[in-house]
């Protein structure tokens, strides 16, 4: 490929790599709009808003890549026109390859995401081996994309440009004006509104539809946008509304049906069992990675996948009407084991004022004597869990080092096979020294690329999601009928829940059938029963710990289904928040004001403003945030 060389101007120069930038934005929204077609029918009337907003909001990006160029162009004297060329040619040929790359990379992310690339693609970055790895088994022809597209962008670039002098005016007054001219022109761009405030992702959000919304974005400001918004959402809570702290927290209390609590902590509180004992029984959690209720007959999901926890949910309190707090392990981490609630930004798994003294199951049972232990398959760095349950009272990590020659070794780590085995071997153990234990078992086969064992299930013709569904419900009933006639099983109390929902997409802005998740408690005197009252995963753990049989103070933002009900759901879902009752959903994303939703069969609906449900959901995002900012989520004595 030959270009004849050329020399441009300085503005035409601009004009054309601006044309350019949103030529592949809108390419790369109309390949997202093609593949998703189908889920987007239900909201042809928006097709050429999609096109419409994505345009403006390409239109700011573009204004903020050029910024570096302009002042290149303008400030530099001529008899630097060399190295101000190579700069500027190195620049966009940087740019132009990072926004290729993220438009092909929303493809296969929006797919498994539901969502442009964001906090979690972040997150990722942090662990190349496992992503790699998982990339390359599942996203080859994905992967094979961006190698041909951005060989042949360096390919067509270097030719091009090579071919090209980009010359500016010798008069430092005429360059001075341009660039003036140029920077009044992408103030105005990135600004993108002539009200008082400039536009940002709430304008582009102009759907009730979550999937419309994404597909309108462009991935490298959505990208941009989420790295400037990690730190500021942790510290500018006001970007959802305004609300005074005691008003907040005392919604959240008439809520949760808390009245007293003790000192300087709103919600630390005695809570009598119901369930007395004069030795308190052990407590196991076995964290359920990605099992959401869509894959569980006995919840209300689909039938034949999961048989042994079909069986096993007959036996104990089922919880019929549960729902995740977030869409990510270290969301139902918080929520499950310190019974805690998203806050903007990154999990408290990973922020660092929760990396000691906060509240944890094992510092409240380390006072009774209990052994605390972690077991994963995996490896105790991802996520930063390590660091965050030693730091929180637990005694153990028993992690992938800690299995010798397991029965398989997957790019997550071993499979949930070894991960019981290994929970029972040590479960046995303590039982022997009459030891009482509790224990967080967290699973990993089901996990994309979905590796498991061969041999364990029927080898049917089902997708590889629902085969390792299949081998966990496999792994986890091999457990029952192992630790059923296993001493220790008479002295504890299992507590099995999902930490979240797989692959959690949806019409609606906060897609909530996909929050919807299986829990069950089972362990002596748990009469079998099917509750229907509407729970948060943190309400989960407080029955388990009413049915361990001791009366105990926790600070735990959610109740035993044996005290007061209380009817709500709290959730996160990306930057959207929702607060939910049994008829209606209030949502609220930053810079925007609450909404209220009916819910209906048919997803959720426009409905009437509640004012009182809004003003709530505004009073939970404020405590939770309140609470970890204070160090005011712990029991007394611990700092």
């Amino acid at each position: 490929m030959i270009f004849k060389h050329r020399e441009v101007s300085g503005v035409r120069f601009l004009a054309l790599t601006h044309l350019a930038l949103l030529t592949v934005f809108s390419a790369g929204r109309l390949v997202l709009f093609l593949f998703n077609w189908k889920r987007l029918v239900a909201h042809e009337d928006h097709s050429a808003l999609v096109f419409l907003h994505g345009l403006r909001h390409d239109v700011m990006t573009a204004c903020i890549l050029l910024v570096i160029p302009t002042f290149l162009l303008f400030l530099i004297p001529k008899r630097w026109q060399g190295p101000q060329n190579a700069i500027l040619k190195t620049y966009l040929l940087l740019v132009a390859m990072a926004v290729i790359f993220m438009e092909i990379a929303s493809v296969p992310f929006l797919a498994e995401f539901d969502s442009r690339p964001n906090d979690l693609f972040i997150n990722y970055l942090a662990y190349p081996h496992e992503v790699g790895s998982m990339i390359f088994a599942q996203y080859k022809l994905a992967l094979l994309c961006v190698v041909i597209v951005l060989s042949a962008t360096i390919f067509v670039f270097t030719r091009y440009v090579k071919a090209r002098t980009i010359v500016t005016n010798k008069s430092l007054f005429l360059r001075l004006s341009f660039l003036c001219g140029v920077l009044i022109l992408q103030f105005m761009g990135v600004r993108s509104s002539l009200g008082h405030r400039p536009a940002n992702l709430s304008d582009i959000a102009f759907s009730n539809s979550h999937l419309v919304n994404e597909v309108t974005k462009n991935a490298t400001y959505t990208l941009g946008y989420t790295i400037y918004s990690r730190q500021r959402h942790s510290t500018d809570i006001g970007l959802y509304g305004e609300l005074p702290t005691d008003e907040a927290i005392d919604l959240v209390r008439s809520r949760l049906s808390i009245e007293n609590s003790v000192g300087d902590m709103p919600f630390l509180r005695q809570e009598e069992t119901h369930f007395p004992r004069d030795r308190p029984l052990n407590l196991v959690v076995i964290l359920e990675e990605s099992l959401g209720s869509q894959f569980v007959a006995s919840f209300g999901g689909q039938p034949g996948l999961t048989p042994y926890l079909d069986a096993l949910s007959q036996e104990g309190h089922a919880f019929q009407n549960l729902y995740a707090t977030g869409i990510r392990s270290v969301r139902g981490m918080e929520a499950v084991v310190a019974g805690f609630l998203p806050v903007p930004g990154e999990s408290v798994v990973k922020r660092t004022k929760a990396q000691s003294g906060f509240f944890t199951v094992a510092q409240l049972l380390k006072p009774l004597k209990y052994e605390s232990s972690f077991i994963y398959g995996g490896e105790r760095r991802f996520d930063n869990m390590g660091h965050w349950y030693l730091g929180n009272g637990f005694d153990l990590i028993i992690d992938e080092k800690d299995f010798d020659d397991p029965i398989f070794r997957g790019i997550w780590g071993v499979c949930d096979e070894d991960l019981f085995n290994k929970a029972h071997e040590y479960f046995q153990t303590c039982h022997a020294k009459s030891q009482p234990f509790v224990s967080i078992v967290f699973t990993t086969s089901f996990h994309t690329p979905f590796e498991f064992p061969s041999g364990r299930i029927a080898d049917d013709d089902l997708p590889a999601n629902l085969r390792a569904v299949k081998y966990a419900d496999y792994a986890l009933g091999a457990f029952f009928e192992k630790a059923k006639s296993a001493d220790y099983f008479e002295d504890t109390v299992f507590l099995v829940i999902a930490d979240h929902d797989a692959r959690v997409f949806g019409r609606d802005l906060v897609p909530i059938e996909h929050f919807k998740v299986p829990g069950l408690i089972i362990g002596p005197n748990v009469t079998p029963h099917q509750d229907q009252r509407l729970l948060s995963q943190p309400d989960a753990t407080a029955t388990a710990l009413d049915f361990i049989g001791i009366s105990l103070e926790h600070p735990i933002l959610g109740r035993s289904v044996f005290s007061a009900q209380n009817d709500v759901a709290f959730m996160q879902y990306h930057d959207a928040y929702a607060l939910m009752t049994s008829e209606q959903v209030a949502i609220v994303l930053p810079g925007d004001q609450p909404k209220t939703f009916d819910r209906t069969d048919q997803g959720l609906q426009p409905g009437p403003q509640n004012i009182g449900l809004e003003r709530d959901l505004l009073a939970f995002i404020h405590t939770a945030s309140y609470l970890y900012e204070n160090r005011l989520h712990r029991l007394r004595g611990t700092h």
